[in-house]
Formats: structure tokens, C-alpha cells, sequence
């Protein structure tokens, strides 16, 4: 399967909920990044207030809201980033039934106007389980979908990340596909790299392996300075101490570099470990990118002008009419080029 590219895909209109990247900072400038036209993807920030104020729509409740504001910009496409943050209070993510509540009125949603539905989800912290159910919340938010995508790091090179389908019910699943996140201007695109033998299953195996490496390195960091005082220490005595404590050599070694640690040997060859004196934290500086998950990909708007594109739901009791269509003199929707 070649990977994606911009003339791969159809051509339509797009409702994007977002509730994580500001509109004018980050989505635009992605949006741009990526070559998208304006005039075909609006921005539902939330449901505008008697008193100004502006409130995120929330699922099942306001639906009916939802339908208007893909109605009024003739959507093709809604995505919505992430879901958790547009579920009733109502609603357990943890209970199966009230998942397939939501998901079966959104899917009722898709199906009368002939439109995709893309959720983003992060990962829960259940390592030891199958991808299938790896996102966060009940295991029906991946039963109810169509197809399930994973994006994560790769294992062998923190620069890029894969691509890789969990899910697919109305087809075989595609190869993964490598990206990289490549600084565009003020903002990032992604970058497609071709494919990887990795699936999703063995993508995850390795971030757990990789994450209990952090673990153990961490405690290794707390061991060191519970026993290393102000001044130093022999080396042989701290690896044999921490053996004891169950740190093996290697995982110490790697700790007591990350501290910034310095290596001595006196006159007669006696290696001595000593840790800065006004040591707080780790001085080596981890890198800091823009990586993303699904999100990099999905969140990609804002007004041409750099404002945040609003749909409106305005009413004279506002928020009280919650799940009743909008009449048609409201202000719904505010398109990106305007």
C-alpha cells in the first residue's frame, strides 16, 4: 500500500471538534502546513451562551446541535478530538452501555447524512493487554468502529513513528506505514516514509519493553541519591549495594549518568562515583518535538486570518433547549475563509 499523499483523497467538507490545540496557535498553522483549503473545513468550538459565554457540546445531549452544524457546512467528514472531552457527565467511558449509546447515535448520525466519523482516543496505561484493548475507556469504543488505527513511536528510532491498523471490518488490514514529524514555518507536517513490518501488537510490546526500561532507570536514580552522600562513594560498593535492592550494574550505570554523575579513580586505581552537590534533577535535557499521535494528522484549522472559526447554536434560552434543531435565523457556523 503506498502511503497517503494529498491527491490520494477525495475532495469534501469537514466539521472538526477540537478540544486540545488552539485554533489560531496550532491548528491553522498545521492546516496550512499540510496544503488544505480553508474554504472546506470548519471549526465547532462549542454552543454560544445567553451571557457570551461559549460551552463544548456534549454527547448524546446535543446531537441534534451537532447535525446542524454539519448540516450547515454540507460535511463530508467530522472528526472529533478527542471524544472524551465531548461526553455528557452522564456518560461512564468505563461502561459498555453507555459507550454504545453515544456511538450508536453518532453512528445514526453518519449513516442519515451520508458522512465519516473519525475519533481520536489516547491510550490507557494497561500495558500488558492486547491492542484491541489498549484505548482508553471500554472496550466497546473499539468494538463500535469500523477500522482502528494505532500511532505510537517506532521502536527502533525515537525520530519517527508508525502507522498501524488494529481494526479492520470492511477490509484486510493495510501494511503500517512509517512518518516523521518535520517542522513546517511555525508548525509541523507529517512526512510519510513508506511501509514497516511492524504491527500493532508488536508496536505495543515494544513501548511497554522500552517503558519498563524508564522504570527501572528511575528507581535506579532514587537509589543513587539515597546513597551516594554529598561527597562519593566506591563504585563497587554502590553496584553491590544495589544489587541487593534488586538494580542490576547496567540499569545503574545508565541512572548515574543520566544524574549527571562523575567517575573517579584515586591513586590506586579505585573507581569512586560522585553526584553533583546541589543535584534536584537529571541535567541531561530529553528532547523536546512536536510529536503527536493521530492528532498531528487530524487537527488542522482555523480561520484564513488566524482567528478560531466558531459554530454557533444561539438561542433565547440558550442552553435549555439542548437536543432541539436550531431554527434557521441562529448562527451556526463561521467557514474558514471568512
Amino acid at each position: 500500500m503506498p502511503p497517503p499523499t494529498c491527491e490520494a483523497g477525495a475532495l469534501g467538507n469537514v466539521v472538526l471538534l477540537t478540544a486540545e490545540d488552539g485554533p489560531e496557535d496550532t491548528v491553522r498553522p498545521r492546516f496550512d502546513a499540510a496544503g488544505g483549503d480553508p474554504y472546506r473545513l470548519h471549526i465547532f468550538n462549542g454552543i454560544r451562551q445567553p451571557d457570551g459565554s461559549t460551552l463544548l457540546p456534549r454527547l448524546p445531549e446535543d446531537i441534534e446541535w451537532l447535525r446542524a452544524a454539519l448540516l450547515e457546512a454540507d460535511a463530508d467528514l467530522l472528526i472529533i478530538d478527542p471524544l472524551a472531552a465531548y461526553l455528557s457527565q452522564e456518560v461512564n467511558s468505563w461502561n459498555d452501555q453507555h459507550v454504545r449509546h453515544v456511538l450508536a447515535r453518532l453512528a445514526q448520525l453518519a449513516e442519515e447524512l451520508g458522512i465519516a466519523v473519525i475519533i481520536v482516543m489516547h491510550l490507557n496505561k494497561a500495558t500488558n493487554q492486547g491492542a484491541m484493548y489498549r484505548a482508553g475507556g471500554s472496550i466497546a469504543f473499539v468494538a463500535a468502529a469500523r477500522s482502528v488505527l494505532l500511532a505510537v513511536p517506532h521502536p527502533a528510532d525515537d525520530d519517527l513513528r508508525v502507522l498501524s491498523a488494529v481494526k479492520s471490518n470492511l477490509g484486510p488490514k493495510a501494511h503500517s506505514l512509517v512518518y516523521r514529524i518535520l517542522a513546517s514555518g511555525q508548525a509541523s507536517r507529517v512526512d510519510w516514509r513508506g511501509e514497516s513490518p511492524y504491527d500493532a501488537e508488536t508496536l505495543l510490546a515494544e513501548q511497554a519493553r522500552s517503558g519498563e526500561k524508564k522504570l527501572k532507570v528511575e528507581g535506579a536514580k532514587e537509589f543513587l541519591r539515597e546513597v551516594i552522600p554529598s561527597g562519593r562513594r566506591i563504585k563497587e560498593e554502590v553496584i553491590a549495594e544495589g544489587g541487593k535492592a534488586g538494580h542490576r550494574t547496567h540499569t545503574l550505570e545508565r541512572a548515574f549518568k543520566a544524574l549527571g554523575g562523575l567517575s573517579e579513580k584515586d591513586f590506586g586505581g579505585q573507581a569512586w562515583w560522585r553526584l553533583p552537590a546541589n543535584l534536584t534533577e537529571s541535567p541531561a535535557i530529553e528532547p523536546v518535538g512536536e510529536v503527536r499521535g493521530p492528532e498531528a494528522a487530524n487537527s488542522l484549522l482555523g480561520n484564513e486570518d488566524g482567528s478560531s472559526a466558531e459554530a454557533l447554536a444561539i438561542g433565547e434560552n440558550g442552553r435549555t433547549h439542548r437536543g432541539e434543531p436550531p431554527t434557521s435565523d441562529l448562527a451556526l457556523m463561521e467557514s474558514a475563509h471568512e
